[in-house]
């Protein structure tokens, strides 16, 4: 999902090559139901935590600070002791 603020903006269409990229991030991409739909998500990246996205209408709900808090988490389950937000 990418939101254009001010500049023209597309949607690549899936290929192989970003379809194996996901896959081998499998393990590091999270996301956030509700009521069945994806409302937010996140990649970790080692102790980074990157790509943090909430869904337009879903937004002010508190979705975003329940990503980061569980990344937080699962760092420090990964034990980490630094963590970079980007």
């Amino acid at each position: 999902m990418r939101l254009s603020v001010g500049l023209n903006s597309k949607c690549d269409e899936s290929t192989d090559k970003s379809r194996n990229q996901y896959a081998d991030n499998s393990n590091d991409l999270f996301v956030l139901e509700s009521d069945g739909k994806i409302v937010a998500s996140l990649l970790l990246n080692k102790n980074c935590i990157e790509n943090v996205a909430v869904k337009i209408d879903c937004q002010r709900h508190g979705y975003g600070r329940k990503m980061i808090k569980f990344a937080l988490s699962e760092l420090y389950r990964r034990r980490y002791s630094k963590c970079l937000l980007w």
